[in-house]
């Protein structure tokens, strides 16, 4: 089950898992697909979908659409992190909140993709604009840091704490040979998202254990959770879950990773 943005991730990711297992019946569809009505789901694996549908109480949902809700909301995530003890970069909802000496500042919109909704603010006067042009919270800039990202799976269908949690997958973003801009890491830039190059094992393995943690606290089954690791502070924090996994990269073993980790949830190990 997806939403409109996650539809073409979901649909790999759906096309991933029935190549793995012939032997599963496996729909692709949103809450307003004529199958939910037709048909009877031991499982249904929600992909970035927020729309809550009543199910039977038999069916087993996947990241359930409330959870995905208290992370797909940016700025109401970002004020969970702290009410859920999730180390976090510091946050203000709104410009007069910001002390001066804070500056610079990242101004984010509430829902966001890549890039989009993102304002590098080094004056309140530039904070004032980004408001005007979207911007619904901002975020105090940590410079100095490695950013990483964590696809985290629960092990088990009704997981309770860190522990209930593996990485499946984690990766660095390292600058590529055609960096347009450093302030934003991500693909559009050059930035690339590949194993981690250093082998600090104190810094991997508190970037794992807060991505568990995190997920653990949103109650969700999976999903990629991006951390920045500060070289100045030596502290962890993190910037977002992502429940829309992008799955489309030909070039990426991403989606192997995925179909992997959620068979091995339904009891199906067919990777090995």
């Amino acid at each position: 089950m997806y939403g409109k943005k996650s539809a073409p991730s979901a649909k790999a990711l759906s096309a991933e898992i029935q190549k793995a297992d012939k032997d599963l019946i496996v729909f692709n569809g949103t809450t307003k697909s004529k199958y939910l009505t037709k048909h009877f789901f031991n499982y249904v694996l929600n992909v970035g979908n927020s729309i809550k549908y009543n199910f039977p109480k038999e069916t087993i949902v996947i990241n359930n659409p409330k959870n995905i809700l208290q992370s797909a909301n940016k700025r109401l995530a970002r004020m969970r992190f702290k009410a859920r003890g999730i180390p976090a970069p510091m946050l203000w909802l709104s410009v007069k909140e910001i002390p001066i000496p804070e500056y610079p500042v990242i101004g984010r919109t509430t829902y966001h993709m890549k890039a989009q909704g993102f304002w590098f603010c080094n004056t309140p006067q530039e904070a004032t604009r980004a408001m005007k042009q979207g911007a619904t919270h901002f975020l105090k800039f940590i410079k100095n840091t490695r950013e990483f990202r964590a696809h985290v799976f629960s092990t088990v269908l009704n997981p309770k704490s860190s522990n209930d949690y593996s990485i499946g997958k984690l990766s660095e973003k390292r600058g590529g040979v055609n960096i347009t801009g450093t302030t934003i890491k991500n693909h559009d830039n050059g930035y690339l998202f590949i194993s981690p190059m250093k082998t600090d094992l104190m810094v991997l393995d508190q970037v794992r254990y807060l991505a568990k943690k995190t997920m653990a606290k949103f109650k969700l089954h999976y999903g990629g959770v991006d951390i920045i690791y500060s070289l100045d502070n030596k502290k962890a924090m993190v910037l977002e879950i992502n429940t829309t996994p992008c799955l489309t990269d030909q070039n990426s073993t991403t989606i192997e990773v995925y179909a992997n980790q959620i068979l091995k949830l339904l009891g199906r190990n067919i990777y090995g």
